[in-house]
């Protein structure tokens, strides 16, 4: 059996999501990823070809639509005009701080680094706080996400790791809202992720808060 010749939605929204990561991922890179994806579903992939075509195209799509005004770093002075609660505050102060540790990781430069590491880690280092698009999301999906963890949580769980995953799930969501964006569409769809807003059965990270930063290994 041959390759399917057909690039589903979903195929799409693959790329799209990959072509909003910083530093940029490379076609090549772009295209094994969404193999590797497809593979896990026991899905084929069209051929190599196709996909890197089709990836010109959304990469066009995307330099379209830049960033907007909700995707700058968020900071306390923007909760009135962004509506952001004021008790959702000290989580995102607290998240914000841990990202900037993380920034300033990324933007310590070494002799052991090459030019493109250095390159790589500013790039990322660019993406890596917490927006204002994200901070909305956790205000929307806070008091849900909360009393869930309270009910599932054990007492002895570590409190960042509730919070981290909290902010990872807002992070997510606020990543197919962008998507959404770009592909003119009013409201994005994430019926496929709503069911996991429950789910506080693995611990959580600084590194799932990254995940959608494209924060992989230095140069990847």
């Amino acid at each position: 059996m041959g390759r399917p010749s057909l690039i589903t939605e979903d195929m799409e929204d693959f790329i799209r999501g990959e072509l909003l990561k910083r530093p940029r991922p490379k076609a090549n890179c772009i295209f094994q990823g969404l193999v590797t994806w497809l593979e896990r579903q026991n899905r084929d992939c069209p051929g190599e070809d196709a996909i890197i075509k089709r990836i010109t195209k959304l990469r066009k799509a995307d330099d379209e639509h830049p960033p907007s005004g909700l995707d700058v770093p968020w900071s306390i002075g923007v909760c009135m005009k962004a509506e952001i609660p004021g008790h959702i505050i000290p989580i995102l102060l607290g998240t914000q701080k841990r990202l900037l540790e993380e920034k300033a990781k990324l933007l310590k430069i070494t002799d052991k680094l090459s030019k493109q590491q250095i390159v790589f880690r500013r790039q990322v280092a660019e993406s890596v706080l917490l927006t204002i698009r994200e901070a909305k999301w956790v205000a929307l999906l806070w008091p849900a996400l909360v009393t869930t963890a309270t009910k599932q949580m054990p007492k002895s769980r570590d409190p960042l790791s509730q919070a981290n995953r909290i902010i990872a799930k807002a992070k997510l969501y606020a990543f197919r809202e962008r998507i959404a964006e770009i592909k003119g569409v009013e409201y994005p769809d994430t019926t496929d992720i709503d069911s996991s807003i429950g789910d506080f059965s693995d611990s959580a990270t600084i590194k799932d808060i990254l995940k959608y930063t494209g924060v992989k290994k230095d140069g990847e």
